[in-house]
């Protein structure tokens, strides 16, 4: 493994425990204008496409290199992972305490590009799936709305091949918000925020494209969107066009409040070089102004993992990006990486790397998700199995509050490409890809109550069977859960699954929690009657207490109201 300077800072920040948390001002926002908006009255108006998706694939450029990765140094020798049947057998015969898929259908079969960057939003009335090739509009029981390209989708930006796409509701305005990226590897390079105008997203939408670096020198990879209360966070990493070199990150804050209504809007960035893959929370708690944001420090040091807290404050024009002296710790993992393998072929599934997939603010605590590989070990070792990492975080202390691994400790089950959600109640879901050399790649979900014991969680629960082998090896990358905005506390998930034929297919499931809707409270016992309130209607006899405290009698039929002497 080599260190650079980010792994060195990451250590120098794993010291934090015993110095006091305070955050430190990392950077401030500069204005920006989008270099174009677009209206789009409907999106039904748009022409579909169709299944002409489906004729061909082609593979998306493979990720940028995380920069803070020991070279990328993947194992992919089916006899460094290889496990029996018996222990997948085993492993079957585990305790299942999730609580049942309540619907779930196809999302969006194989299409033209792959990976498909399986990502999608769950409003009120309607499914929003969006993926690196196809935008469909879908009821909630799974009727097709509409179907259409990315590029015609995002076509009135003036834009060419865009891709990564991700997308989330947002339940204080009611609205759906996705992001994307345009122009590869060029000067022309763009970051692409959507916002619909209703609850609906066949309803028509606002677009917005802003550069990805004014002076043109690197290209935008790889998106994250979140919410605060007043904001709209999204952001990017950027690598050199002639290298591919990592430089920063681009932070984008917007006035939630100015694209509600489209054009002009209000709307800066602000670039950082300390991290990458840094992830905006969808926050779910109202009022709730500051944005939090997290990214993975380093997966191992000292017998620790990291995860690093920053925040953006005060308005869009005038944001801040700050750090928190402290990093939370869990459980480490290794440093180096491992693909997972699948039934019915020697093809090994790509499962990218350690990078945080969605991150939520819920009841005070950032909860996030990321793909991990296990065992820690030493930094020369190398890992066996993939796990599913959950995390919440107290941001402000900058501290753990519990964590826990979705894993097959026998190393025969694979889990990759996580993504969860927090409800009302504190119970979590978590959406993953799953595999073994005896299975084909399906949709798992884990569930755990907001009262279950600390760092607890259920075991992986098939959401979807894979139905076949799959060539790939591209997988993901990523993929999306979130809280259901009817109810706040049941949850939807979109995950990717092998098809027949040797395909990749995405799924939409929903789960009901388990827990419910909070008990209301008991009403309040009515108060004991008082004999000197209200109307009466016979005689009655009271005690006036006069300044020397002389009792005197009175009779007579009154409406007799308390008094103070």
């Amino acid at each position: 493994m080599r260190l650079n300077g980010l792994h060195l800072a990451a250590l120098v920040l794993w010291w934090s425990p015993f110095v006091q948390a305070q955050w430190t001002n990392v950077s401030t926002a500069t204005p920006v204008t989008p270099l174009a908006f677009s209206d789009v009255p409907s999106a039904k108006s748009l022409p579909s496409d169709g299944e002409k998706f489906d004729i061909g694939i082609n593979s998306e450029p493979p990720l940028a290199t995380p920069h803070w990765l020991p070279n990328g140094t993947r194992v992919d020798s089916t006899a460094a992972i290889a496990r029996s049947e018996a222990a997948h057998l085993d492993y079957e015969k585990a305790a299942i305490t999730a609580p049942p898929v309540d619907v779930g259908f196809q999302a969006l079969p194989q299409g033209s590009i792959s990976p498909p960057d399986t990502n999608g939003a769950a409003g009120p009335d309607h499914l929003l799936t969006m993926l690196n090739d196809r935008v469909r509009f879908q009821l909630r029981d799974g009727t097709e709305i509409s179907t259409n390209s990315l590029s015609a989708f995002w076509a009135p930006l003036v834009v060419s091949s865009p891709f990564d796409p991700k997308t989330i509701y947002d339940p204080f305005s009611g609205r759906f918000i996705a992001v994307a990226l345009s122009n590869r590897r060029s000067a022309g390079s763009a970051v692409l925020l959507a916002v619909s105008k209703t609850s609906d997203p066949a309803g028509g939408w606002y677009l917005w494209k802003f550069k990805a670096d004014p002076a043109s020198v690197n290209w935008a990879d790889y998106t994250y969107v979140g919410i605060s209360d007043d904001k709209i966070t999204f952001s990017t990493n950027l690598f050199t066009i002639a290298s591919d070199s990592f430089t920063r990150v681009a932070v984008f804050v917007v006035d939630k409040a100015t694209v509600l209504d489209g054009d002009p809007i209000t709307s800066s960035r602000i670039d950082t070089s300390t991290i990458s893959n840094l992830a905006p929370c969808t926050t779910y708690d109202a009022g709730i102004g500051t944005q939090y944001l997290v990214a993975v420090g380093i997966g191992n040091f000292a017998n620790e993992g990291t995860l690093q807290i920053y925040r953006v404050t005060a308005g869009a024009l005038s944001a801040v990006l700050e750090q928190n002296s402290s990093t939370a710790e869990s459980a480490p993992w290794n440093l180096n990486l491992v693909a997972a393998p699948q039934g019915g072929t020697g093809t090994l599934i790509a499962t990218n790397d350690d990078r945080v997939m969605n991150a939520v603010y819920r009841n005070g605590s950032i909860w996030t998700a990321l793909t991990v590989f296990l065992p820690a070990g030493a930094p020369t070792s190398f890992p066996t199995r993939t796990g599913a990492k959950w995390w919440e975080v107290d941001p402000e202390l900058g501290e753990t509050n519990q964590s826990g691994v979705i894993e097959d400790p026998s190393g025969d089950f694979f889990y990759y490409f996580p993504t969860l959600s927090v409800n009302a109640s504190d119970d979590v879901l978590v959406g993953f890809s799953g595999s073994s050399f005896s299975t084909f790649v399906g949709a798992y979900y884990a569930f755990r109550e907001g009262t279950s014991p600390v760092s607890e969680i259920s075991e992986a629960t098939l959401l979807k069977v894979g139905e076949g082998p799959f060539s790939g090896p591209r997988w993901g990358d990523y993929s999306a859960t979130m809280v259901d905005p009817i109810d706040d506390e049941s949850f939807w998930t979109i995950q990717e699954y092998a098809d027949a034929g040797d395909r990749w297919a995405t799924w939409w499931g929903r789960i009901e929690s388990a827990t419910g809707p909070p008990e209301p409270p008991d009403p309040p016992e009515p108060p004991d009657p008082d004999p000197l309130a209200g109307p009466l209607d016979g005689p009655v006899s009271w005690w006036w207490l006069l300044g020397a405290a002389i009792p005197i009698l009175a009779t007579g039929l009154a409406v007799v109201k308390r008094r103070s002497m």
